[in-house]
């Protein structure tokens, strides 16, 4: 069933409204735009950000554009994004981007220039092309015959321009809901990180003073003891953290507080199997995420490698910014092995071992990855030797049981506020959508032509 327009409207194919792909005439010593394909918007309100170069040095091999045109990105996954803009610059008019940009130039009192950029906001429009979308997987593209034939409804000039002004003044208030819970959402996280710093650095419980001296004497006894057992290798590394502790606490090296540190699979996993390999993209924000899951069935490699409740998952290789992020694996959680970009921590009985996470995830743990790591070419790596030089805050036991249960009260209140923040994002962006519905159905304003 044809949906029926409002009085005056039409629909179009838009290539009967625009000139595509138009080329530009410019002197090659011209001052010229560049919009690299990262800096064009998905958002209805924001800009581009152009770099400024010289007309010779992008004329050729590029696609043309001028003050006003509408650039739109065809290739996945960019165009899904929503990908697309209006050239808008106070004092250069011209310039060039990437070829797997369109150009659609409005014709003159036919199509208002943001009118048309809205449509291209549409899910319609977006679902619409991407389903016919050309090419390899991860390559695709809107076909030019198809973007040109697709129909829009079109209004008169002037009623173009009232519908682009409500546009404007509603979709700034929902960008003005956005800003808000972006920031919601930061301080959602400095609330975590603030929690994990305060855990082990005792602010969390220190009007219980549950650690005496009498503590700290057996800790460091059973420490010696430790130590002595050791091979002296193990304390190669030193590493010293600016920690600010209560009186009865002390610090020591992880390798004086663990059972055993070891590397995990090496093998190559597969998309079906027995039991999961945790990988490095498994852990998110200080937890376990059981998606993108892959798999081994391998009894000898299930054996070697299977997790335990209480071992903790440290990322030895990663980006500069990623790298040592640290998880615990818990009771009641699937049966996993953990692949080789990991490195799996037994924690002694001396140090709980999700404290031991808060440890590595604080912002005295970044800091420490950041010292001992080793950079690549776009990879960082510690290995098992730096992490055994953790300088690790310690308390008793009683008092680690109690840092950990005040710390997770807190964390569950911030999950609930982020699944709160979750579903109200999900309201603002089909707020957005149902807006530019309303929009091209001519139910945004009245018909004021």
């Amino acid at each position: 069933m044809t949906e029926k327009l409002p009085a005056g409207w039409r629909k179009c194919e838009l290539g009967t409204l625009v000139d595509f792909n138009p080329k530009n005439l410019l002197q090659d010593d011209s001052l010229a735009l560049f919009a690299p394909m990262k800096t064009i918007p998905t958002r209805y309100l924001d800009k581009i950000e152009f770099e400024t170069r010289s007309w010779s040095e992008i004329k050729k091999g590029f696609t043309h554009f001028n003050r006003n045109d509408v650039v739109l990105a065809k290739i996945t996954p960019c165009f899904e994004n929503g990908k697309s803009a209006i050239i808008e610059h106070d004092s250069i008019p011209c310039g060039a981007g990437t070829t797997e940009i369109f150009v659609l130039r409005p014709k003159p009192e036919v199509l208002v220039s943001k009118y048309l950029l809205a449509f291209l906001k549409t899910p319609a429009f977006i679902e619409g092309c991407t389903q016919n979308m050309r090419g390899a997987v991860g390559q695709k593209r809107v076909p030019k015959d198809y973007l040109l034939a697709y129909e829009m409804p079109v209004p008169s000039f002037l009623e173009q321009k009232h519908i682009v002004a409500k546009l404007d003044r509603l979709l700034a208030k929902v960008d003005s809901c956005r800003a808000h819970l972006d920031r919601a959402a930061t301080a959602i996280k400095r609330f975590r990180q603030s929690v994990l710093n305060a855990a082990v650095t005792g602010r969390l419980t220190e009007e219980l003073a549950i650690t005496n001296q009498a503590d700290i004497d057996q800790i460091q006894e059973l420490i010696f003891e430790r130590k002595t057992k050791q091979k002296e290798s193990s304390e190669k590394l030193e590493i010293e953290l600016d920690y600010m502790l209560p009186e009865n606490w002390l610090t020591a090296p992880l390798s004086l507080l663990m059972d055993s540190c070891s590397y995990g699979s090496s093998k190559k996993s597969e998309k079906r199997g027995l039991v999961p390999v945790l990988r490095m993209g498994n852990i998110q924000s200080g937890a376990l995420d059981w998606s993108d899951l892959v798999y081994s069935s391998d009894p000898v490699e299930i054996e070697k490698y299977g997790l335990k409740s209480g071992d903790v998952l440290f990322n030895r290789t990663n980006s500069p910014e990623l790298v040592g992020k640290s998880a615990i694996y818990g009771g009641g959680q699937p049966k996993a092995i953990f692949a080789g970009y990991l490195i799996r921590v037994r924690a002694s009985s001396l140090l709980n071992p999700q404290f031991l996470t808060y440890c590595l995830n604080s912002s005295y743990g970044r800091h420490f990855s950041w010292q001992v790591k080793t950079d690549g070419v776009s990879q960082s790596n510690i290995n098992a030797t730096k992490l055994s030089a953790l300088p690790v805050p310690l308390c008793s036991a009683k008092e680690q049981e109690a840092i950990v249960e005040r710390a997770e009260n807190l964390f569950a209140k911030a999950n609930e506020m982020s699944v709160k923040l979750i579903a109200a994002r999900a309201r603002v962006d089909n707020l957005t959508a149902s807006i530019l519905a309303k929009a091209f159905r001519g139910e945004l304003v009245g018909n004021e032509d």
